[in-house]
């Protein structure tokens, strides 16, 4: 029987939700911490880990396929429904085959008929999150090898390795390995994280997007959203329905002009506009009498969902029923091979 690992006082189950808990608040650095302490005595002459792992830093990932994400999404597109969200999920090798170098990365691409990306901030998008997946899962509208991660090496193998070792059947694990595969797993999974919010940082985006990095029947399976439409563009995107992603390019986004900044060229091109006077506006006071069969009312607001609206919308009697049915899995019985891939 494989040992239960534990980091101080906390369980496996109780210190991966902390992490991850770090990582949906947007404390990526609190969590490299959280997990590095305990893991660099592994991480010695003669240890569990390699030495290199607890030197490996953010700078050291590339993340590639940056620049592929726009005609990609241009391809995927649909009338009415322009991708609005991307979801890097890191998954397993496949059984019997060696891990590498690098992670297997899926690139998931998603529109809001799963969920709505587009009028989320990051509160809204946390409520799509609950203890047995997400609104959206199973929901995207195609799945690719797109984003890539490199730079992890020989600390992604050996971890990779070590996770391979305690699930023989034919040898115990310790619980040192035990605990050395879930530090060391964890410590690679937050540096994705790290690394894919420094791309976004640094490169961009070619339209508003929801971006979040998952892992689809991967160990430990942190999934935590990267950056909403409003970290990106800091402001709400566009209602648009063009395909064409140039409708969605940051460099286009014209929100703040005005039309005293768009002067005319000639004394003939002017902007044919004239004010209407005061007496042509609609007197609100004498609006029953003027039309007395009408009636005015505000337009709901759509360019905007908070976190209370959409717990409204989505927590239903069904939605407890499988919360409550569901038990998050130790990692006992992910390296029996019980972990169910998101699809």
């Amino acid at each position: 029987m494989l040992a239960e690992a534990t980091i101080g006082d906390l369980g496996e189950r109780d210190f991966l939700r902390e992490i991850e808990e770090l990582l949906r608040n947007d404390r990526t650095d609190e969590a490299l911490d959280r997990i590095s302490e305990p893991m660099a005595r592994h991480c010695r002459p003669g240890g569990v880990l390699p030495e290199a792992l607890i030197d490996l830093n953010v700078a050291d990932i590339v993340i590639g396929g940056w620049d592929a994400l726009e005609p990609r999404m241009r391809q995927i597109d649909r009338e009415g429904y322009p991708v609005t969200a991307l979801g890097i999920e890191i998954t397993e090798p496949a059984p019997g085959s060696e891990p590498g170098y690098h992670p297997l990365i899926e690139t998931c691409f998603y529109t809001d008929s799963a969920y709505p990306f587009s009028e989320c901030d990051r509160e809204a998008l946390l409520e799509g999150y609950s203890s047995y997946g997400t609104e959206w899962q199973g929901s995207c509208d195609d799945c690719d090898a797109t984003i890539t991660v490199r730079g992890l090496h020989e600390p992604y193998a050996a971890v990779a390795a070590l996770g391979g070792r305690i699930r023989d059947p034919e040898r115990t694990a310790s619980e040192g390995e035990i605990q050395a595969y879930m530090l060391g797993a964890s410590y690679l999974a937050v540096l994705v994280h790290a690394a894919v919010r420094k791309a976004v940082d640094e490169k961009g985006l070619p339209r508003p997007l929801a971006i979040f990095v998952a892992g689809n029947g991967s160990y430990p399976g942190f999934d935590a959203p990267i950056a909403t439409h409003f970290d990106v563009v800091g402001a709400e995107p566009p209602r648009s329905t063009s395909t064409d992603p140039a409708a969605f390019r940051l460099d286009d986004r014209k929100q703040n002009e005005t039309i005293e900044d768009a002067a005319p060229t000639d004394g003939d091109d002017t902007l044919d506009f004239e004010p209407q006077p005061d007496e042509a506006m609609l007197d609100l006071g004498n609006a029953d009498d003027a039309h007395p069969d009408e009636f005015y009312e505000l337009p709901a607001t759509m360019g905007h969902v908070s976190g209370s609206q959409l717990r409204k919308r989505f927590v239903t009697d069904e939605s407890i029923a499988l919360t409550q049915e569901s038990e998050p899995e130790s990692l006992i019985q992910r390296l029996l091979g019980k972990i169910k891939p998101r699809s």
